[in-house]
């Protein structure tokens, strides 16, 4: 297993990826696609209504 380490520029959060090193396929990503969304969401200026995002 192998980390890769980025910052995500919108929601300037750091992602890690877990990959396994052989055949590069991504294990895990720390904080996953829905997390990442949702801080972007919430950085925004306009209001979201939680109950309506799809998740």
């Amino acid at each position: 297993r192998d980390l890769k380490f980025q910052l995500d520029d919108q929601s300037g959060k750091t992602i890690i990826t877990v990959y396994d090193g052989s055949t590069e396929e991504v294990v895990r990503q720390i904080p996953d696609d829905v997390v990442l969304r949702l801080a972007r969401d919430l950085q925004q200026d306009q209001p979201i209504s939680l109950f309506n995002a799809k998740v």
